[in-house]
């Protein structure tokens, strides 16, 4: 099995390019692969043991904790990036989906704990 940080390197290396391009792209590649992994799970061969359930929801939590982040800077960068007061709703709503996001890590990382004992 390829590890999965050597892919995503190959495609997106940690340090760049980084443009609107990338960015955008990216968030695609994000997209597809919860797709994938969607569709994955629905099949019984997927899981077959209990220390895969372990690994997904611990490799889902850091990927949500991520996602925190990520719509913190992208806050940050619609209101350096529009004229004074008119990303106020945008940002607004971003920081109510993160405040919603730090609870969902927190009940993620609950399940993720739960699970290391099956």
């Amino acid at each position: 099995m390829t590890d999965g940080r050597a892919i995503t390197e190959q495609h997106f290396p940690y340090d760049g390019p980084h443009s609107d391009d990338h960015t955008t792209v990216a968030a695609e590649v994000i997209a597809d692969l919860v797709r994938y992994l969607a569709n994955a799970t629905r099949s019984p061969g997927a899981v077959t043991e209990t220390v895969t359930v372990y690994d997904a929801l611990g490799s889902l939590t850091t990927a949500a904790s991520r996602l925190e982040q990520v719509i913190g800077q992208l806050a940050t960068a619609a209101a350096r990036i529009t004229p004074p007061g008119a990303a106020s709703d945008l940002t607004d709503a971003l920081h109510d989906t993160r405040l919603s996001l730090t609870s969902f890590v927190a009940d993620l990382n609950t399940a993720h704990q739960v699970a290391a004992d099956l």
